[in-house]
């Protein structure tokens, strides 16, 4: 047996500690070295080629020229696993400390716990690159040759104040406290080539991380080939470019497996078989401050050779700051994921009567634009005047009444709108006050709205089948009336939910009632509908190549006032305007004391009609309810 020196020992370690580095792309890396620890990849490396986003995000990341990457995508599309390996592969080839930042400190810890040391630890190649064991690690730092990897929650940085880090990721922007976001970006200013990479699924336009993206100063679009007529375009949810047999009523599972989409130039079908050619040609457009872009010609295509991608015509923009943004339909970890957008979409809609904020921000991946976020007197007589109906007379569309009420400590107010088929239209007709204090005067003032008829034109005259009323006040007294009263009133109650914080848009709960059945409750979700009322308040021009994406039924809805409507009741509907915080907004009062009754009452008008819509809204109401099988 032979004996080895030890100066031959310490040679070897030297030898293998200060060896130059071999340096590979990015993605070459990743391929080699990144094994997948969740989800249906799990086990297998990560292939960049075959998820074209993911590997434009990880070249940007390597590009010196580019300091900070804002992401800006739907859920589950594979971003938060590419950043995990990016992270890998600076430990192997450009060491340096990072501070990742989650919204909550268990949530950095566990993304390190069960995703990101375990697909470390599974290759030797990386496992080898840790100080110290797996023992050695914790579940807010992770320790490596030449730096370290620190695990953060937004609401508090312990453990990591004053470190200077080359790295810096916050993850779920939008979720995170936003002095934390702060003081975490200034983390890497000491650094020359500092990087910092901004992700999350959107929010509300113009807010977050969409206010970041647009501040970039290139912002990249990924397009793509039509197999048929070889032009390039963006892939965009509309009516005229996701498309599947059946419409509303097609069965959900078809749906996810058979929806297409319809090229905007050529309108023939592309396909999931498409996919993987169209992947391969795909093209990122950059485009800079006003609007100035790239273009991208048609897919060249020769006999004998294999398709090249089209020509690109203009320059990218100067600038360190990056953005880029894609959607739920250009998600390459599905099968089809057209399908899956759509399938969701038609999910969503079937059982609560639209798509909703996180449809549209989880699932497609697009920030919720709300046109205005408060409305103004002046806008709603404007609209007014150029109303054709008059208060009192219900357009000859109605099919049907529906009236709300609102509980005050002295008087009641009320409206009534006319609704057309399918709640196409929705047409304010009348409102009051009616002065009422005690449990008899509010059950007399129920009675009277419920007994009111209006004429339609060119038809006969139509009442009010049902009054919903508010138990925001008075909750003991109404629940008394709605007993003696019965299935002409029904009782709702508003529940302020920040944006996005709850998927119901409403629901049915029941109240104990002493020496009495229980009683149905509908509980609504104020604040989605608030943003769509705003929205029909405030809509100019309806966009027919839009899915619906800001209104609780389809894109075709309008509300209309009366042309004579008058001040008192415009000033209540515009007394709210949405405030927006980062726990998400909410809708209050422009300043205290404001009367809002009447905005109140439109409110529960409009959900309490929703909530009846697929039994309803398609015929007359003034007919007994009992013979309808109307719910309470």
């Amino acid at each position: 047996m032979g004996f080895v020196l030890a100066e031959d020992v310490a040679g070897a370690v030297r030898a293998r500690v200060f060896a130059a580095r071999v340096m590979l792309p990015v993605d070459e890396w990743i391929a080699r070295n990144w094994i997948v620890q969740t989800g249906p990849r799990k086990g297998s490396t990560l292939d960049l080629n075959l998820t074209a986003y993911l590997k434009f995000i990880a070249l940007a990341f390597a590009n010196p020229a580019v300091t900070t990457i804002v992401i800006i995508g739907p859920a589950q599309s594979g971003k938060t696993e590419l950043i995990f390996a990016l992270i890998a592969w600076t430990m192997s080839q450009r060491p340096g400390t990072w501070m990742v930042m989650l919204p909550k400190a268990d949530k950095a810890h566990g993304n390190n716990e069960t995703r990101f040391l375990p697909s470390i630890l599974a290759n030797p190649n990386t496992a080898g690159l840790l100080i110290g064991g797996q023992r050695d690690q914790k579940q807010s730092l992770v320790r490596f040759r030449g730096g370290e990897v620190h695990w953060i929650g937004s609401e508090s940085l312990s453990g990591a104040e004053g470190t200077p880090a080359r790295y810096v990721w916050i993850d779920e922007y939008d979720r995170c406290d936003e002095t934390g976001r702060e003081k975490l970006e200034q983390r890497g200013k000491s650094f020359a080539d500092k990087k910092q990479i901004i992700t999350g699924t959107p929010g509300m336009g113009g807010e977050g991380i969409d206010a970041q993206f647009q501040s970039c100063d290139v912002k990249w679009t990924l397009v793509v080939p039509c197999p048929h007529c070889l032009k390039y375009h963006e892939r965009i949810w509309g009516k005229s470019t996701v498309v599947w047999e059946g419409g509303q009523d097609a069965p959900i599972d078809d749906v996810r497996r058979n929806a297409w989409y319809q090229c905007p130039h050529c309108t023939k079908k592309q396909r999931p078989e498409h996919r993987a050619w169209q992947t391969s040609l795909c093209v990122w457009l950059a485009q800079g401050p006003g609007g100035r872009g790239q273009t991208v010609g048609p897919v060249i295509r020769e006999e004998g050779r294999p398709d090249q991608p089209g020509l690109v015509s203009g320059k990218v923009p100067e600038g360190r700051r990056w953005g880029v943004a894609f959607s739920g339909l250009d998600n390459e970890l599905q099968v089809n994921p057209v399908g899956e957008v759509a399938a969701e979409f038609l999910r969503k809609v079937k059982a609560h009567g639209r798509p909703g904020e996180v449809w549209e921000t989880e699932t497609l991946g697009r920030p919720v634009v709300i046109k205005a976020r408060s409305m103004e007197v002046e806008h709603l007589r404007a609209r007014a005047s150029a109303a054709t109906h008059a208060r009192g007379v219900a357009p000859a569309d109605t099919v049907t009444l529906y009236a709300t009420m609102d509980v005050q400590t002295d008087r009641v107010y009320w409206l009534v709108a006319a609704l057309a088929p399918a709640m196409s239209r929705i047409s304010l007709l009348d409102w009051g006050e009616i002065k009422a204090e005690t449990e008899a005067e509010i059950e007399a003032a129920i009675k009277t709205v419920a007994k009111k008829r209006y004429p339609v034109v060119n038809g006969p005259d139509i009442g009010v089948p049902q009054v919903a009323v508010d138990t925001g006040h008075k909750a003991t007294e109404l629940y008394r009336i709605k007993m003696r009263i019965g299935s002409r009133m029904r009782l709702v109650k508003g529940e302020s939910f920040r944006d996005g914080k709850s998927k119901d848009l409403y629901r049915v709960t029941t109240v104990a009632i002493e020496n009495g059945s229980p009683l149905k409750l509908l509980l609504v979700n104020l604040t989605p509908i608030k943003n769509t009322l705003m929205t029909l308040l405030t809509r100019k021009v309806k966009n027919e190549d839009e899915h619906s994406d800001e209104t609780l039924a389809d894109e075709g809805m309008t509300l209309d006032l009366p042309r004579d409507a008058d001040d008192a009741l415009l000033n209540q509907l515009c007394s709210e305007r949405f405030q927006t915080a980062s726990g998400g907004g909410l809708w209050q009062l422009k300043r205290l004391g404001l009367p809002n009754h009447w905005w109140d009452c439109l409110v529960y008008l409009f959900a309490a009609a929703m909530h009846n819509s697929a039994r309803e809204v398609t015929r007359r109401l003034d007919q007994p309810l009992a013979k309808q099988g109307t719910s309470d």
